[in-house]
């Protein structure tokens, strides 16, 4: 019997999420040892002793005062929490824990999903570049809204792939209540969406009809996320600033996030094999008119090219405020790179397969 079956079951449970809670237990354990060694930064501080205190309404109504991410939603539920949380030798990592569970359940989920729908090999692969990337851990280990971010980017994507329009509403709202960047990612996703059902149908009416069931919530997220957008921080000044240094480094960091640098052969090997998921995303959508239906890795892989887009909108918004233009406001990246990870590895497979049956 073969142990990596899609629907092999261990005491009932599917093996792939078995596989999935060693690969997050794993993960937890050293974020939790990361954290444990870490002292609390300046901007974990602001949130603890300024935003946190505030009153719930306060926070629903101003965003995450002096945070320059306002939406709310994380400081909510970091504020929830963290009143159940003693001041004691273990703080550094129960003051963190919804930035470890995000984590946990990050790692979790990527592998799952992507066992379900394609190889191990491909979910395992998929998995390791995500905890390949040294930004993941650092943000996991930190009590700032970034890895709940990314939480609930993967989510959404899996959503939007799989479940019904009503629970993509909830992870669309819950995307833009974490951060503004997360409006843009939501409302381009279901315009991919509906893009792509227009172009294979040859007809605007089945855009049309795949968008009416969250048309209100559209107009609802994009009013919300320019509302918390707009109370944002004002331009900052020196290194980190794209258009007042011209740094080209500054492009080269963010870059990173979707092809790390490295000497050693396996970082161009893994580079190479996400390189090659983006080169058959963009040659199947490209074909995508001559085709009746999509694979579930098409479909999947145009997706994410329009989230390279949505990522480029992001940089040009965050250059154009002067803000940070530093990797953590591109992290969604790694999600990106994972999974064109996982789209390389599934052809790559696909063509080893037929020269060798």
């Amino acid at each position: 019997m073969n142990p990596f079956e899609k629907n092999r079951r261990v005491l009932g449970i599917p093996l792939r999420w078995l596989a999935g809670l060693l690969l997050a237990s794993l993960a937890l354990y050293l974020q939790c040892d990361l954290a444990q060694r870490k002292i609390f930064t300046e901007d974990e501080a602001f949130q603890h002793v300024v935003t946190c205190p505030e009153s719930y309404s306060t926070i629903v109504i101003h965003g995450g005062l002096s945070q320059c991410s306002r939406p709310p939603l994380y400081y909510l539920l970091q504020k929830a929490y963290l009143g159940l949380v003693p001041f004691d030798e273990a703080m550094q990592v129960s003051f963190r824990a919804l930035s470890l569970v995000s984590g946990f359940l990050t790692v979790f989920l990527m592998f799952g999903w992507i066992a379900a729908r394609l190889e191990w090999a491909s979910a395992l692969f998929a998995t390791l570049l995500l905890l390949s990337q040294p930004i993941f851990h650092q943000f996991a280990a930190e009590s700032r809204p970034y890895a709940f971010w990314v939480l609930l980017y993967l989510a959404w994507l899996v959503i939007l792939r799989e479940g019904s329009r009503r629970s993509q509403a909830f992870l669309a709202a819950s995307l833009t209540g974490v951060s503004a960047a997360g409006m843009l990612q939501a409302l381009g996703g279901w315009l991919a969406e509906a893009f792509l059902v227009a172009v294979r149908t040859r007809t605007v009416r089945a855009a049309v009809t795949l968008l009416r069931p969250v048309g209100a919530v559209f107009f609802v997220l994009l009013a919300v996320g320019i509302y918390y957008s707009w109370h944002g921080c004002p331009p900052v000044p020196g290194g980190w600033n794209l258009l007042e240094t011209r740094n080209p480094d500054l492009l080269l960091f963010v870059w990173r996030l979707l092809f790390p640098s490295g000497l050693f052969y396996y970082t161009w090997v893994l580079n190479g094999i996400v390189a090659l998921g983006l080169i058959v995303a963009v040659f199947r959508a490209v074909r995508v008119q001559s085709k009746n239906d999509l694979a579930w890795e098409e479909a999947l892989g145009f997706q994410l090219l329009a989230q390279l887009c949505i990522a480029f909108v992001i940089a040009v918004s965050v250059a154009i405020k002067g803000y940070f233009f530093v990797p953590r406001m591109f992290i969604f990246l790694v999600i990106v790179r994972s999974l064109l990870g996982a789209i390389g590895l599934h052809y790559l497979l696909l063509f080893l397969r037929q020269q060798w049956p």
